[in-house]
């Protein structure tokens, strides 16, 4: 088993969470496609289920932010301090859609934009590091970026150093 224990270093994808109308039928289909048990967290933190295999998490599942927003997985990037790395996204073309904000102890995060449009999150660990099942069934196992313009996606990138 792949499993992580150590906070992700700087840049690399480390957690992923879907946005749903209905939390508890994304659940339920997860649950029957890959196996995945949940934390009780949704009390918590308005309705957010961490996703678990064999006791670690791997994903998230909420509720969608906005009347009207579209169901969408959000890949996020490890950062040491998401408040630099949100001023980088803005100094590099980006637009923070979500400036960064404590969630209690687990972390810190924003929501941002590349100059292409395409979404992605920022988590600086705190007492959660991300997905700690990785590259097997049921984890982390594949990130990708489908762009437009995968030349100004790569130098914004290259820029932020996430």
């Amino acid at each position: 088993m792949s499993v992580r224990t150590e906070p992700w270093p700087a840049g690399v994808p480390c957690w992923i969470d879907l946005t749903v109308p209905d939390v508890g039928a994304a659940k339920a289909f997860y649950a029957e496609v890959l196996g995945w048990t949940y934390a009780d967290t949704e009390g918590d933190f308005g309705g957010y289920a961490i996703a678990e295999m064999r006791a670690v998490a791997v994903a998230g599942i909420g509720p969608l932010p906005a009347a009207g927003m579209t169901p969408a997985w959000t890949l996020y990037f490890a950062s040491v301090d998401a408040d630099v790395t949100s001023a980088a996204v803005a100094e590099h073309g980006g637009t923070v859609l979500l400036p960064p904000g404590d969630v209690d102890e687990l972390g810190r995060m924003c929501i941002a934009a590349d100059p292409t449009g395409a979404a992605f999150g920022v988590w600086q660990a705190g007492t959660h590091i991300g997905a700690c099942l990785v590259n097997e069934p049921g984890g982390l196992v594949w990130e990708d970026l489908r762009s437009p313009d995968p030349a100004t996606a790569q130098a914004f990138y290259r820029g932020v150093r996430l």
